[in-house]
This record gives structure tokens, C-alpha cells and sequence, in this order.
């Protein structure tokens, strides 16, 4: 008998305990007949459906009848697998082989934590709020059994006024005044009720409340660790939010994902709804008894690599040994990472030399480049890097001015002030040629004249009458003059038919001088030019 392995027992049954939801009664036979006097002693072991982890119990007493035995401190309303083997009690002998496998469940009980809540409100400081109240589900470690639906119940401080309902889904709208209210939920199965989750909305002239403080979140394996220091000790717990952030006002591009921390901790691991290469905009809230804290955020990638585009360049302006160039922003969902600095690069384009750049930090979009050679064709491209690596943009081709824009402007004022002088010049130039030519040719030429070729010794013959003598120390006053000259005569067209008569011209010119007495009498000073006479003279001899 001391070498005896028995055949394994036969588990019958696992089953809960009546009012017991954290117990099980296995009950088992053993098929072969053994003597009186071979008492058996049991070795039980039992596992959460789905795990590996067996633990085991010896049951040492052999007069057990019913031949049962009931496991304590396990989990409500889950699943176990237990087997059981039996040996002789003296130990000696062998232990049988395990018997198979039977599950059971234990029952359902009230669910141990009421659901996570939190809200989304727009306008806080509105006196006629939309409030969005969302919940999570309670967890199958506390939910003790299935949840059959949620109580709501939202209550102003002040006159307690009340709302109630009753809901399955896990978000309401509610209107509120700005008044300050409690939020109130719980969780409810077929065993009863899950403890209060409460939530109080801050009247909308209540200041804001203290933040968390040095928020950090970076990559821990596949997920993002978010750590932060708590601002006091009467926090009670923290929500923490996170979404794509992939718009360029930083605001979520998709739906907002949270999670509720307790306030024994200071870190959270987000690993639901992350990809790798996309921007999350990470924000925690400290939740005091008044309401939620002011939220600190913070951007995270999972995991970063070069940009999947370069910037799109612009030429701005460009110079004789200058240009500016800006560039637009790379779009969030194309950075696959954080943008750290921007590179120009810049060469002539005919291929000559070798190619330079300049680096600026990742808050720059534009930049002017400098000694550059003139009327010369260069070639310009920005490279936008992340930690992992850059992306070029396409290149652009300009070319330096040839002058400056003040030296075209001079040159342009100095060709038109040039042609302005010369076309002034030779109006100069023409007007004083025909003002010349006309002076010289009203001068009489007395070579050329008619009577000259008659009279070589035909002369002008003045006479000069005085009226009368001036006073002694006086002065002369000329009070009438006649010239009669040879071109006048030839103005009046006196040919040989007209020599019996006077052809002559009178001028006459009439001066008034004053002198020291302004008595003085006028003198009569007669000129007069008897060419006519002269000529008739000379015929007679």
C-alpha cells in the first residue's frame, strides 16, 4: 500500500456560494474503492480563466464527507479553472495525476468604483453654458458583474435644485446657468450600486484654480509616459487629455481621448488611441474639490522621422547683391515630428563653386541673403529638419539686378538731364544763328548801292540847326532831329523819272532834357540828309 498512486478524482461541480461572490464550493468523487483504513489527502488548485498563474491549496483533513471545499478571497463575478489530485495521507505512495479541468464563476456584487467623469465646457465663463459630461465605463475588475446602466444626478449648490436621469449611454448634454453645480454618477448592476463619482462645475465668475507644474511626456516603448509635479496636497485626482493636434491653431484635430489618475500618483501612460509619427497635444487637469485646475498641455510624438514634404519657398524680393526668401509652414500631419531648424542652401547656378547655407531655428520663415554677386543666376533651396533626419524643398532659381535700384534711378535722371541740356543747347545754338544773320543783313551796304555807282563822292550831308544859343554853363537839348539817308531813299524807290523832285524821309525824334533851372529853352537840331540835292547838284556840273 505504500507504493499506491490512486486513479485522480472527478470534479463535479463548481459553484458559488450563496450570498458569497468572492467564493467557490468544488465538490468531487473518487471512483475506485479503496480500504478503510487508506485515507486520502487532496491537493486543489484553481487559475482566472485565461491565465497561467495556478494557485494551490493542500486539504489535509480525510474524514471530509461530502468530500467538498470552498475557496475563499477570489475575485466577484469571474471565471476560475480548478483541478484537483489526491494521495495517501501517511505520504506515502504518489500523487495521482490532476483530474480534469472544470470552471465556475463566482457571482456578481456590487460594482467597487463608480465611473470616471469629466466634462467638456466651451464657455466657462458664460452665464448659459453647454456642458458636455462624458463618463468611461466602469472596468471589468470593478464593475463585479455587468453593468446594467448609469444615474446621473446634477445638483445646484445653492437651492439644490435637482436633475436626474437614468442613461446606458456614456455622454449627456446639459444647459446649465452660471451658477456652481455637482455632478453625481453611478454605476449599477443586478447586486446594486457602484460608489458616487462626483465632478463640480465652477460658477463662471470663479477664478481659476492652480495647475500642475514642469509637465513633461516623451516615448516609453509603445506608449507616451506623462509626468508632472502636483501644485498641492488637497488634489483629489487628475484627468488627463489627449488628441491629434495636427491644425495650425493647435486645436484638436480629432476626438479628444481622457483618462482619470488617482491622486497618489504624478505620471499616466497613454497608450490608447497612439500612432507613431502623428502629433498629440497631451493636457492634464488637477481636480480639486471646487472644480478642475487650470490645464498645462504639452505636444508628444511616439515616434518622429524626417519630414514627409519640405517647405514651400517664396522669393520676397531680390537685389543687386541681395535677396529675401520666406517659406510657408510644413502642415502638421506632413512634419512627422518636431521641426528643430531650417537650412539654406545657396549656390550659383551656372555650377561654379560649391554650394552654401545658413541655419536658422525652427521660429524663423524667412531670411535675407547677402553678398551676393551682381546680374548673377543663383539657385536656393530650404531643408526643414527633426531629430531623425531633413527634407529639401523644391529649389528656385533667381538673378541679382545688374545695379541697385538708387543707381538706376541716377542713371536714368543723368541720360535725361544730358538730353534735356544738349536739346536746350541747340535751341541756343539756332535761335542766336537767325537772330545774327537777320542783325547783319538790315546793315546798308553802301558798296552795293545805286548811287554810289553814279557819285563816288555822294556822302550823307548833315546840317545841324540850332534854334538858338543855349545860356552859358546850360545844356543843349536836341528838340527835333532829321536824318534823311541813302537807304531811306532807296526805301521810298526814287528811280531817274522822280530826279526833278525831293524823295527824302524824315525821322523825326523829339527829346526833352531838363536842365539844372528846368527853364532851359529848347534847341532845334535839324539833320537832314539831301542826298536827292547832292546828286542833283553833281548832275548840273
Amino acid at each position: 500500500m505504500d507504493k499506491v498512486k490512486t486513479e485522480p478524482p472527478e470534479i463535479i461541480s463548481v459553484q458559488p456560494v450563496g450570498d458569497q461572490s468572492d467564493a467557490l464550493s468544488v465538490k468531487w468523487v473518487i471512483d475506485m474503492k479503496l480500504p478503510a483504513v487508506f485515507h486520502l489527502k487532496y491537493d486543489l488548485r484553481y487559475q482566472k480563466i485565461g491565465t497561467t498563474d495556478w494557485k494551490q491549496i493542500q486539504i489535509e483533513n480525510a474524514s471530509l464527507p461530502k468530500k467538498s471545499f470552498i475557496i475563499e478571497g477570489l475575485k466577484p463575478f469571474t471565471v476560475y479553472t480548478v483541478a484537483i489530485r489526491c494521495m495517501n495521507i501517511n505520504g506515502k505512495g504518489y500523487w495521482s495525476e490532476w483530474s480534469l479541468e472544470k470552471n465556475g464563476s463566482t457571482s456578481e456584487d456590487n460594482p467597487s468604483q463608480g465611473p470616471a467623469l469629466w466634462m467638456v465646457n466651451k464657455n466657462p465663463k458664460s452665464e448659459n453654458r453647454t456642458i458636455l459630461i462624458m463618463w468611461k465605463e466602469v472596468g471589468v475588475c470593478d464593475a463585479n458583474g455587468i453593468i446594467l446602466g448609469y444615474r446621473v444626478q446634477v445638483k445646484e449648490k445653492r437651492n439644490q435644485s435637482v436633475i436626474q436621469l437614468n442613461t446606458t449611454k456614456l455622454e449627456h448634454i446639459l444647459v446649465l446657468s452660471g451658477k456652481a453645480y455637482t455632478i453625481t454618477i453611478i454605476a449599477f448592476n443586478s447586486a446594486g450600486e457602484s460608489p458616487e463619482s462626483t465632478l463640480t462645475v465652477p460658477a463662471a465668475h470663479q477664478g481659476e484654480l492652480a495647475p500642475v507644474q514642469n509637465i513633461s511626456a516623451s516615448p516609453y516603448g509603445d506608449q507616451l509616459v506623462v509626468e508632472w509635479k502636483s501644485p498641492s496636497s488637497t488634489v483629489n485626482g487628475y484627468v488627463i487629455e489627449w488628441c491629434l493636434a495636427e491644425l495650425d491653431n493647435d486645436q484638436c484635430s480629432e476626438q479628444v481621448h481622457w483618462r482619470y489618475e488617482h491622486n497618489t500618483t504624478e505620471q499616466a501612460f497613454v497608450h490608447e488611441n497612439i500612432v507613431p509619427l502623428r502629433c498629440y497635444k497631451i493636457t492634464v487637469y488637477p481636480l480639486y474639490s471646487d472644480g478642475p485646475g487650470a490645464p498645462v498641455s504639452i505636444k508628444a510624438y511616439l515616434q518622429q522621422d524626417c519630414p514627409a514634404q519640405g517647405p514651400i519657398v517664396h522669393l520676397k524680393k531680390v537685389g543687386k547683391t541681395d535677396a529675401e526668401f520666406q517659406w510657408d509652414v510644413i502642415p502638421v500631419k506632413e512634419q512627422r515630428g518636431f521641426i528643430t531648424n531650417y537650412t539654406i542652401f545657396y549656390k550659383n547656378h551656372s555650377g561654379h563653386g560649391h554650394a552654401s547655407n545658413v541655419t536658422v531655428d525652427s521660429a524663423s520663415r524667412k531670411y535675407m541673403l547677402t553678398n551676393l554677386r551682381a546680374d548673377t543666376l543663383y539657385q536656393v533651396h530650404v531643408m526643414a529638419s527633426t531629430a531623425e533626419g531633413g527634407t529639401n524643398s523644391i529649389p528656385i532659381v533667381f538673378k541679382t539686378l545688374q545695379f541697385a535700384k538708387g543707381e538706376t534711378e541716377a542713371i536714368a535722371i543723368c541720360i535725361f538731364l544730358g538730353i534735356l541740356f544738349f536739346a536746350a543747347l541747340s535751341l541756343f545754338v539756332y535761335f542766336k544763328h537767325r537772330i545774327t544773320k537777320a542783325s547783319v543783313s538790315n546793315i546798308p551796304d553802301p558798296a552795293n548801292s545805286i548811287h554810289s555807282a553814279s557819285s563816288p563822292q555822294s556822302s550823307a550831308l548833315s546840317t545841324f540847326s540850332l534854334s538858338q544859343e543855349p545860356e552859358k554853363g546850360g545844356d543843349v537839348t536836341v528838340s527835333n532831329v532829321s536824318v534823311n539817308t541813302l537807304e531811306e531813299e532807296q526805301s521810298h524807290s526814287c528811280d531817274a523819272s522822280d530826279s526833278g523832285r525831293n524823295c527824302s524821309s524824315h525821322i523825326e525824334d523829339t527829346a526833352l532834357m531838363e536842365s539844372n533851372n528846368d527853364q532851359f529853352s529848347s534847341t532845334r537840331v535839324s539833320v537832314r540828309s539831301e542826298s536827292s540835292q547832292l546828286l542833283l547838284g553833281n548832275e548840273e556840273n
